[in-house]
């Protein structure tokens, strides 16, 4: 087995290169923001990657309750079925 992380995009196309930008995620947190701005969207819970394959996590605005776990575990079972479907 690869030492190298697995990258996966489920939404974007192929992973940008290390260190490259990626337009589609530029994109996504260009809307995310302009819906911020507007008042639509009032609080954040999510994961960043960083071009070393670092991971954190940000709970920002009003981001508690139930659906905001019941969003992450969707996102989180969307991940694990991607993975799994790639090992086939």
């Amino acid at each position: 087995m690869s030492d190298e992380p697995k990258v996966v995009s489920l939404y974007g196309g192929e992973p940008s290169p290390q260190g490259e930008c990626s337009e589609v995620l530029i994109e996504f947190l260009v809307d995310q923001l302009e819906r911020a701005r507007s008042g639509d969207v009032i609080g954040y819970a999510g994961v960043t990657i960083n071009s070393r394959h670092h991971t954190s996590y940000h709970v920002v605005g009003f981001a508690d309750g139930y659906a905001t776990i019941g969003g992450l575990e969707a996102a989180k079972a969307d991940l694990l079925r991607h993975m799994m479907s790639d090992e086939d």
